[in-house]
């Protein structure tokens, strides 16, 4: 009986074509169209300048910034015009090297440097970067005059004049070697995720109208028990999500070269997955008994999930307090163990605490239907 059940579903599936429509070619136009936005795009800081000085050392320290990868500076004219543009918020930063810059080097004298920057909080991904690159700058000039005043004083002792400049303290970097990283690393699980948790809206369509069209009662009144019946219709709809995983995974690895990772533990992430979305669906099912309140309680799960768990966006993005408040939303834990297997190389023992959760999810909505699905029969239209 219930693999008959679950054949009828299948079929009832594959004849719905709003269902793959939601689930395949909604989440992959996402997918296309953000990608071709986001990929490969390298983020420019544009850094506005005035120099009063035109000198050698005035020049020298326009290059100097110049030379930093990312950074592009535009020559201004009017500081007023600069201070007014950063109040109406048109650009960031503002630097003004004052007259008379080289000139006061050269004596020893100390020179200051006018940095002007927007202060509010949107800014400020913008600005300190900038703020780090001209500290830097300042910071090799007074390196320089160190240096230049060593060795006067240590009059050719090479050993001591060593001694001295020699830091204390250095830094060993060791670069270690990451797989690519591009917005499509974001997005294909990203949107796999968000739209899996769609699939509650197919689950729960074809429950209540099996309950208001009779269908149930007419299937519970066969020697099909209740628990064969809850999983001839739970099993089409795992195996939906599972094939909706796969499709969106390929497609991002053919079309846009997506590296997939370790496949045991990204089979693994995803049976989590199907299980968790299709408990939580039969969960908010056999709570409201409403077509109209599962919708809407799905968009608001699949919604609020989506821009809290990292799924739009990367999750460091967000204030720190929004970013605890994300890990009660399991979208969160499967974007976090898609990215540590496909950023990190992520294993089974690296995702171990992603899918333990997902699963501790995934029972708790199996109790939580098993415990409603009495009174969810109860109104069976006979």
């Amino acid at each position: 009986m219930v693999k008959a059940l679950i054949k009828k579903e299948i079929k009832r599936m594959l004849k719905d074509r709003g269902t793959f429509v939601w689930i395949f070619i909604i989440p992959i136009v996402f997918i296309v169209i953000f990608a071709t936005i986001f990929n490969n795009q390298n983020y420019t800081f544009k850094v506005y300048y005035q120099d009063l000085d035109h000198s050698t050392m005035s020049g020298a320290f326009v290059k100097a910034m110049e030379n930093v990868k990312g950074f592009k500076l535009f020559k201004e004219t009017d500081k007023q015009k600069a201070i007014k543009d950063i109040r109406n918020g048109d650009i960031s930063t503002f630097i003004v090297i004052p007259k008379g810059f080289e000139e006061k080097i050269k004596a020893g004298k100390q020179t200051q440097i006018d940095f002007y920057y927007a202060g509010s909080q949107d800014a400020q991904q913008e600005v300190e970067p900038v703020k780090t690159v001209v500290n830097s700058v300042v910071q090799s000039y007074k390196d320089n005059k160190i240096k230049s005043y060593v060795i006067q004083t240590t009059n050719g002792n090479k050993n001591l004049e060593q001694a001295i400049l020699t830091p204390p303290v250095t830094i060993d970097a060791k670069e270690q070697l990451v797989k690519k990283v591009n917005a499509v690393t974001q997005f294909v699980p990203g949107y796999t995720v968000m739209f899996a948790f769609y699939t509650i809206i197919s689950l729960a369509r074809t429950l209540m109208r099996e309950r208001e069209g009779g269908m149930l009662s007419r299937l519970l009144s066969t020697p099909m028990n209740r628990l064969q019946y809850l999983i001839g219709i739970w099993i089409p709809n795992f195996l939906l999500v599972c094939v909706q995983i796969l499709v969106l995974f390929t497609f991002g690895h053919l079309v846009y070269g997506l590296e997939i990772g370790n496949a045991p533990a990204l089979i693994v992430l995803s049976l989590s997955l199907a299980l968790t979305t299709t408990a939580i669906g039969l969960l908010i099912t056999f709570l409201f008994k409403n077509e109209q309140m599962v919708m809407a309680c799905t968009q608001i799960l699949a919604l609020a999930g989506a821009a809290l768990g990292g799924l739009w966006f990367p999750i460091n993005l967000l204030p720190g307090f929004l970013q605890k408040a994300a890990k009660v939303f399991p979208q969160y834990w499967a974007q976090k163990g898609y990215l540590d297997i496909l950023l990190h190389g992520g294993q089974l023992a690296e995702i171990g605490w992603s899918v333990g959760i997902l699963l501790t999810i995934a029972v708790i909505g199996l109790c939580g239907a098993m415990l409603s699905y009495k009174n969810f029969l109860k109104g069976a239209t006979h």
